[in-house]
């Protein structure tokens, strides 16, 4: 992405975003399950592994 490389950022994902605001949320104190729900994970460990990033 070309802003990417304007702003000097390495390998960058738009699913990166995901993992952010997954980690982000839980640090704010948002519920694992409101989480789960709003990435659309069928599994709550999926969420459960973001919780030890």
């Amino acid at each position: 992405m070309r802003w990417c490389d304007t702003a000097g950022i390495e390998r960058f994902r738009v699913h990166d975003l995901r993992h952010f605001y997954a980690r982000h949320a839980l640090r704010r104190g948002i519920d694992l399950e409101m989480v789960q729900k709003q990435l659309g994970h069928k599994d709550i460990r999926t969420i459960m592994i973001l919780c030890c990033l």
